[in-house]
C-alpha cells in the first residue's frame, strides 16, 4: 500500500508538471511570435510572471483536485458499482473540476490583470473550460483504469493463495493418509512370519524400523532426491523379498544421473506397494518386478512393470487415488499416470512432463 502511493504522488507531481511545463512552454512561444515583437522587454517580463502564476495555479490546483476525486472513490467505495455508473460519475467529475480549477485560475488572472477577482471573459471560461474537462477524463481513465488493473490482480493473487493454502492442506491430509496406509501393510508381512520364521520377523522388524524412520523423515518434506525416494522402495522391497522369496524377482534400471532430481516422497514407494499387493501376493509362481527410472525429451519417466494381468474389476485403491490426487495437485497437465496391462505384464508410469529440477 505504501508502494502504491508513493507511485501515486510520483504520478501526479509528474504528470501535472509535464502538463503545466507544455503550457508555459506553449504560452512562451506565443509571446516570442510576431504578435508580441514590439512589446518591450519589461512588459515581457511581467507577461512571463503571469504565465508563471497561471500555471502554477494550474499545477497546485490540478493535484489538489484530482486528489479529491481520488479520495471521494474511495470514500464511497465507487469501485464496487456497475461500470456505467463509475464512467458517468467520472465525467460528471471531471467537468466540474474543470470548471473550479479555471475558476481559480480565472479569478488569479483576475486579480493579477485588473487588481479584483472574477472579472474575465465568462465565454472564454466556458470554452477554457472544455480543454480542462479533457485533461481531467484523461486523468480519470488513466487513474480508474490502473485502480481497476491492481483489483483484479489482487483478485487473482488472492486467489491463487486460497488455492495455495487449499492444496497444501489436501497435501498434508493426503500424506496423513499414507503412513497409516504403509504401515498396515507393512504390520501384515510381518505377521505372516512371526510364526512360520521368527529370525525373519526379528530381521524384517529391523528393516520395518530402518524403513519408517527414512519414511517419517521423507513425509516431512514437499520434494525428496530420487536418491532418497529410491532408499526407501529398496527397503520395503528387502522386507517382502524375506517374506515372498523366490517368488520375488526384483530388477533395478537407473539412470544415475539423475538422483539429485527432486520428487514429491512415496510416489514410487506406492507403485512398489501396489506391484506387491496385486501382483506377487496373488500368484503362487515367480514374479519379476522392474523398476526403471530415466529422463527423454526433457520428461521424467518412472516406470514399474511386473508379470501379471490387471484385474479392471478391482476398485482403485488408497494408494494409487492418493497417488493421482497429489500428482494432480503438485503438477496439474504437466503430468501423466497409467496402470496399464499387455502380455502378461502390468506397467504402471508417471510422467512429469518438461520436468525442471
Amino acid at each position: 500500500m505504501k508502494k502504491n502511493n508513493l507511485i501515486y504522488w510520483i504520478l501526479q507531481f509528474s504528470g501535472w508538471g509535464i502538463y503545466s511545463l507544455f503550457l508555459l512552454f506553449y504560452s512562451m512561444q506565443e509571446l516570442e511570435s510576431n504578435a508580441f515583437s514590439t512589446i518591450n522587454s519589461s512588459l515581457k517580463q511581467d507577461y512571463f510572471l503571469f504565465l508563471t502564476a497561471t500555471v502554477s495555479g494550474i499545477f497546485v490546483t490540478g493535484i489538489i483536485i484530482s486528489n479529491v476525486f481520488r479520495l471521494i472513490y474511495f470514500r464511497f467505495n465507487l469501485f464496487s458499482r456497475k461500470i456505467l455508473f463509475i464512467v458517468c460519475f467520472a465525467v460528471i467529475c471531471s467537468y466540474l473540476g474543470a470548471l473550479l480549477q479555471l475558476l481559480i485560475v480565472g479569478g488569479l488572472k483576475s486579480l493579477i490583470l485588473n487588481g479584483t477577482l472574477f472579472v474575465f471573459n465568462w465565454t472564454n471560461y466556458l470554452f477554457e473550460s472544455l480543454a480542462l474537462f479533457i485533461i481531467f477524463v484523461f486523468w480519470n481513465a488513466i487513474y480508474l483504469g490502473y485502480v481497476n488493473y491492481y483489483r483484479v490482480k489482487k483478485q487473482e493473487l488472492d486467489q491463487l493463495r486460497l488455492l495455495t493454502e487449499k492444496n497444501k492442506m489436501e497435501l498434508m491430509t493426503l500424506r496423513g493418509q499414507l503412513n497409516p496406509h504403509f504401515l498396515f501393510n507393512a504390520l501384515n508381512s510381518i505377521k505372516a512370519l512371526v510364526k512360520q520364521n521368527p529370525d525373519l520377523a526379528q530381521e524384517s522388524v529391523t528393516s520395518l524400523s530402518v524403513l519408517l524412520r527414512r519414511s517419517l523423515n521423507a513425509g516431512n518434506a514437499d520434494l525428496i532426491s530420487l536418491e532418497e525416494e529410491l532408499a526407501i522402495v529398496k527397503h520395503y522391497f528387502s522386507l517382502e523379498k524375506v517374506r515372498y522369496e523366490e517368488r520375488l524377482d526384483l530388477n533395478y534400471h537407473v539412470d544415475d544421473s539423475i538422483l539429485h532430481y527432486r520428487v514429491p516422497p512415496f510416489i514410487i514407494h506406492i507403485l512398489a506397494e501396489n506391484a506387491i499387493k496385486h501382483g506377487v501376493s496373488k500368484k503362487n509362481s515367480p514374479t519379476n518386478v522392474d523398476l526403471k527410472i530415466y529422463k527423454k525429451n526433457g520428461d521424467l519417466y518412472i516406470q514399474l512393470n511386473n508379470t501379471g494381468v490387471l484385474n479392471s474389476e478391482i476398485k482403485e485403491g488408497v494408494g494409487l487415488s492418493n497417488l493421482r490426487r497429489r500428482l494432480r495437485i503438485q503438477f496439474d497437465k504437466k503430468h501423466t499416470f497409467m496402470v496399464n496391462s499387455n502380455s502378461g505384464i502390468v506397467c504402471s508410469e508417471i510422467r512429469l512432463i518438461n520436468f525442471i529440477v
